[in-house]
This record gives structure tokens, C-alpha cells and sequence, in this order.
């Protein structure tokens, strides 16, 4: 183990992906609320062959730019439609994990770089998004490389590297807009800015024309799809969506501490570790430590950034986590080489043995507990089952190793017990994928009512969404590419013959007030995610 970890780092976090990250890729269908409409736009835009705009119900999607979409449809040709977002995602973790740790080496050595590469894949915000389709990953791994090229020019004068730096930022663009440039620019010209007052030769020149490289990659997409798209279009794309997220009326809009109290959870369990930095920062002023500076700024810019956004997601703060990681791993180096207190990881040990238990015990309890909460009978126990032995052995395996964690610890050795703690939580997270997303899956997935739903209709019935689209899978699984809503306007005006409405369960009252249901029965009700769906099945 320690041969790998001195002399083929980067084989050991490859070998760490394709067992905790690839191999459970197809183990469920898609989960709300991103995933299933990201990848029911791209699977529409493939079937249509409109590369240019994106399409979402037979209509024109002016939310997200198509980088995504687009490597989606490519990974579609390897892998199942299905899973194909997934592993756009998965690759763009991987190369956010190799970033992280070629960053970390480049700031101390090998082993700083292994232990923020195996932090920042146990950050319980990172390890779920890894695994899920989603645009958030994507945009970090392009903001993260556009950082990797800038820290490579500030250290080595090369301009390709600057070019590279800003190149990465326009591509960035194509994938969630102008926060993939605004994010990484403002940093610039904070260290520029930074440069200067510490009697360092700063270039300011690079922050006018850079951004131009940057505009100009993601204008080639920009004009011709807003010439194709019109005008509703253009205005969507460029005015509503990027500069709308701003205002305080905009989607997910949030008071501006809400990241001070979302971050730490999101962080767990390294965030703690955090809390053994306050005697070091005082030194780390004195001294000017231009490594740590440099990360902080990194972190700092991107936080109070979409803190002052209005609208705020969990997932938009994933750009800081390389840099978080690695300004944790510097920490614990400074832990070992001062022989400091053990203390904060011990207590992140802990947690992890704390996670570990009710996740072991769990599945047992659940056959006295389902008489009370009927929704636990989709977790079985039955003893011939191999994930149930599976995940005791896994179990076992992570116990072992954060013991051993503990006695690195006792031994002082932080950097060494840090790298066991992350793989003891990577076999928690192994646990999860499974046992229990594969079981969850039954009630989170549009797969299994869209089954219902093709188990009792003939393959050409018509079907109709009531009151809006639900972007939950079912276009996707249905194999439709569009599927017509209906109004309370337009039942009131000619009541609609489908074979099938699907609805929402707390709709259907609604629903019987403008239309009586003489000439429909509900074939049957199905749980996705956290909601219900009512299925209407036309009686002739």
C-alpha cells in the first residue's frame, strides 16, 4: 500500500473510481429533481437531431446551454441512454479528482495530493454528486482545470497556459453559462490584485484580453443557436436565465447567510477539521504562506460569490471543494510535521464508526418496523439475500480500518489515519449503493410506474400529463418524445379522450371539479420520489 501510495498515486484514485464511482453507475433509474429532465432533454434532442437548441417535450429548452446535453448524447453511443449522463458526470468527477491531486502535488508533494484527492471524494456533497447526472460537476471540473492552467502560468510564465486557463472558462460557458467565467476571473484579479501588494510581478493585462478567448468559444454556439432558437429564445438564454438567478425573485432564492449554515453538513465529515485551523491561522498570516493564500482565495472568491447570488442550491458552492480539499490536506500536514493534537480527526473517526451503525443494523430493524411505517417494506431481510451479506462484509472491512485509523492516530501519523478515515467512508458509501439505493429506487424512479404504465396499455395508447409537464423520466421511459398537457382551459372547452392522464395525486379533486371521471378509473397510484402520481385509465 505504501508503494502505491508513494509511486502510482494516481493509479490508486483511478482504482478508487472505478470501484466505488463506475461500478454501481446502472444500479438505479433516474432521480429527481436534475436528472431525469437533463437526460430527457438530451435523449430528445438526439431522436430529433436539434444539437443546436435543446428540446424538452417536443419544445424548445432555453434554461441550460448544451455542452452537457451534447457529451451526454455522445456517451449514449458506448453506454445505455439511461446511464449516459452518469457517466458524464463520473468522468468529469475523475477528472476533478486528478486536478485536485496534481494541484496538491504541485503545492507540497505526492502524498498532500493523494489525501486532498481522497478528501474530496468523501465530502458527502461530492460523493453524491459523482454519481448522479448533473451539470454542477461538469462546470467544476472545467472551473477547476481553468484554475490548474492559471496556477501552471503563475508558476512557470508560459503564456499557453493562460490561454488554456480562459479556454477552459469559454467551454465552461457551454456547459452553465457566464459563472464558469465570472467565478475563475474574479480570482484572478484577486491574486493579481494580491501580487502587487506583496512586491511580486503582477500582470493585469491577461484579465482584459482572457475573457475574450473565453466569449469568443462560447459566442460560436451562442449566435447560431439564438438565430435558430428566436427571439422568446434569445431572451431566455441570455437576459432571464443567466442575469434572472440574481434578483431575489429568482428560482431557489435564499437570504445570503444560507450558505453559512448549508456548507458545513454539505463539507462533513472534513469540515471538522477545520476547526483544529484557528491556531494555525495566525502563523499562516505571519509567515505570508503563498500556498494556503492562494487555496483560501479560491475558496473564499467562489463562496461569497454565490452567497450573493440570490438563488442558491447546495450543488452551486461544488466549484470550492478541490480547493477546500486541499487546503485541508496542507492542515493535516502541518499536523503531522508539528506532532499536533489528534483531536478533530479522531472525531471525524468517530463519525464515521457513527454512520457505519445504524447503516449495519438498519436492515434488520426494518421487518418490526414496517407494520409502522409501511413505506420500509421495500427494504427485505432475508438471509439468502447476497447484497445483505455483501454489505456486512463491508461493514467489517471499514470497521477494521478506521481502527486502524485510530491507532495511526495514537501514533501521530494524521496524514496516514486521514487517507483511512476517506476509505472507511467510501465503504460506508459502498453500503448505500448496495443495499439501499437499489431498494429506494422502487419508489424514487419514474421506471417502475412508467412499467405500470406500459403493463396496461397497448404501445400506441395516447397519454396526456394534467395541469403541467412532469419532467420526472416518464418521456424517457415511455419513449415518447412528446406527450400533450391538458389545461383546466382546454377541458372546459373540449374534454380530452386520452387512454391515460397522468397526474399528481393532490391534483385529482382539482381535476374532478372541471371534469367528472365518468369515463375514467384509476388504473393505479405510484410513488416518485417524494410525490405521488395518479394513473387515469380511460374506461370505453
Amino acid at each position: 500500500m505504501e508503494k502505491i501510495v508513494n509511486r502510482h498515486p494516481i493509479v490508486l484514485i483511478i482504482f478508487l473510481w472505478l470501484l466505488f464511482v463506475v461500478l454501481p453507475i446502472g444500479n438505479r433509474g433516474l432521480w429527481s429533481p436534475d436528472e431525469p429532465r437533463y437526460l430527457q432533454v438530451a435523449w430528445e434532442m438526439a431522436h430529433a437531431r436539434s444539437y443546436l437548441v435543446p428540446i424538452i417535450n417536443g419544445e424548445i429548452y432555453a434554461q441550460k446551454p448544451p455542452l452537457f446535453f451534447w457529451l451526454t448524447i455522445v456517451a449514449s453511443k458506448i453506454f445505455s441512454f439511461e446511464t449516459a449522463s452518469r457517466w458524464v458526470s463520473a468522468f468529469a468527477s475523475l477528472g476533478i479528482l486528478l486536478l485536485t491531486y496534481l494541484l496538491g502535488a504541485m503545492s507540497g508533494d505526492k502524498k498532500i495530493g493523494l489525501t486532498a484527492a481522497l478528501i474530496l471524494m468523501t465530502c458527502s456533497l461530492f460523493t453524491l454528486l459523482m454519481t448522479t447526472g448533473n451539470i454542477d460537476t461538469t462546470l467544476t471540473f472545467l472551473t477547476t482545470l481553468s484554475l490548474f492552467f492559471f496556477f501552471k502560468w503563475d508558476a512557470q510564465r508560459k503564456a499557453k497556459f493562460l490561454i488554456f486557463a480562459y479556454a477552459a472558462c469559454g467551454v465552461g460557458i457551454l456547459a452553465k453559462g457566464p459563472v464558469a467565467l465570472l467565478v475563475p476571473w474574479l480570482t484572478f484579479i484577486l491574486w493579481e490584485i494580491i501580487k502587487y501588494f506583496r512586491h511580486e510581478k503582477a500582470s493585469f493585462a491577461h484579465l482584459v484580453w482572457g475573457p475574450l478567448i473565453a466569449l469568443a468559444i462560447a459566442a460560436a454556439w451562442v449566435i447560431p443557436a439564438c438565430i435558430a432558437g428566436g427571439k422568446e429564445y434569445t431572451r431566455t438564454i441570455l437576459f432571464q436565465q443567466q442575469f434572472g438567478r440574481a434578483i431575489k425573485t429568482a428560482p431557489h432564492s435564499r437570504p445570503f447567510y444560507h450558505y453559512l449554515l448549508n456548507f458545513p453538513p454539505n463539507a462533513m465529515p472534513w469540515f471538522i477539521v477545520l476547526g483544529g485551523m484557528a491556531p494555525m491561522i495566525k502563523k499562516t498570516i505571519k509567515d505570508k504562506n503563498r500556498t494556503l493564500l492562494l487555496f483560501g482565495l479560491w475558496f473564499c472568491t467562489t463562496f461569497i460569490f454565490f452567497s450573493l447570488i440570490a438563488g442558491k442550491r447546495e450543488r452551486y458552492l461544488l466549484p470550492l471543494y478541490p480547493a477546500f480539499s486541499i487546503i485541508i490536506a496542507h492542515i493535516v500536514t502541518l499536523w503531522t510535521d508539528r506532532r499536533g493534537t489528534t483531536l478533530w480527526l479522531r472525531i471525524c473517526a468517530v463519525l464515521t464508526l457513527a454512520v457505519l451503525g445504524p447503516l449495519l443494523f438498519f436492515p434488520a430493524a426494518a421487518p418490526f418496523l414496517k407494520g409502522k411505517f409501511q413505506v420500509l417494506a421495500i427494504f427485505p431481510f432475508a438471509l439468502d439475500d447476497w447484497r445483505l451479506w455483501g454489505i456486512y462484509i463491508l461493514g467489517a472491512l471499514a470497521a477494521g480500518i478506521i481502527w486502524q485509523a485510530l491507532k495511526q492516530l495514537n501514533a501521530k501519523q494524521h496524514r496516514t489515519a486521514c487517507d483511512l478515515i476517506a476509505v472507511g467512508l467510501l465503504l460506508a458509501f459502498a453500503i448505500l449503493q448496495l443495499y439501499y439505493i437499489p431498494h429506494i429506487d422502487r419508489v424514487k424512479s419514474a421506471r417502475h410506474a412508467s412499467r405500470t404504465i406500459r403493463s396496461i396499455l397497448p404501445a400506441d395508447a395516447s397519454i396526456a400529463f394534467y395541469g403541467r409537464r412532469f419532467d420526472n423520466g416518464w418521456n424517457f421511459y415511455l419513449k415518447r418524445t412528446k406527450i400533450p398537457v391538458v389545461t383546466d382551459k382546454q377541458i372546459k372547452q373540449n374534454p380530452p379522450r386520452y387512454d391515460l392522464i397522468i397526474l399528481r395525486k393532490k391534483h385529482l379533486e382539482r381535476l374532478k371539479e372541471v371534469m367528472p371521471l365518468t369515463h375514467y378509473k384509476i388504473a393505479a397510484v405510484e410513488p416518485v420520489g417524494s410525490k405521488k402520481f395518479v394513473l387515469l385509465k380511460f374506461k370505453p
